[in-house]
């Protein structure tokens, strides 16, 4: 029973955040209040219908998400995680803030993307490189891409074209 009582208390303190104002501080969304986005962001089209649900955990997207059209059909949906074991293999050459792993499907298509998120810019990354981090996807249509604030640096891609 205590154990049921913990779980109800941890599912709702859950922060949600609908249409919120978020901006980007150090690579992390930032909310209307100044702090990290910790929760649930739910996200509409000026129709009203929901466009996408995202899950965030220290300002960093962490979990299931989903995305609508106008009509409120899903057409992507997936998981999401942060990757400590890129990440430990890339620190040894580059500064990384975090690598977060996505899973997820659009229609029949299953594909798998790694976002490399740099803490320093770099001109550019080693096809070699790339290419050993995409190998460890399992999805049909694979990509990784090495990013710096709002630009990216690299897209390394396999798959259906």
């Amino acid at each position: 029973m205590r154990h049921l009582i913990l779980i109800v208390l941890l599912f709702s303190c859950k922060q949600i955040y609908n249409d919120p104002e978020i901006s980007e501080k150090n690579n992390k969304s930032i909310g209307a209040d100044g702090k990290l986005i910790n929760g649930e962001v739910v996200s509409h089209f000026e129709n009203g219908k929901v466009s996408g649900i995202h899950h965030f955990r220290d300002g960093i997207p962490d979990g299931k998400w989903r995305v609508y059209d106008h009509q409120g059909s899903l057409v992507q949906n997936g998981f999401i995680v942060e990757d400590l074991e890129i990440k430990r293999l890339l620190e040894v050459k580059y500064d990384i803030d975090y690598v977060l792993k996505d899973s997820w499907k659009e229609g029949n298509l299953d594909i798998g993307s790694i976002y490399v998120v740099l803490k320093t810019r770099v001109s550019q990354i080693p096809d070699s490189v790339g290419n050993k981090i995409i190998d460890r996807l399992k999805e049909s249509d694979r990509e990784v891409l090495f990013l710096y604030g709002e630009d990216t640096i690299n897209i390394f891609h396999k798959g259906i074209n």
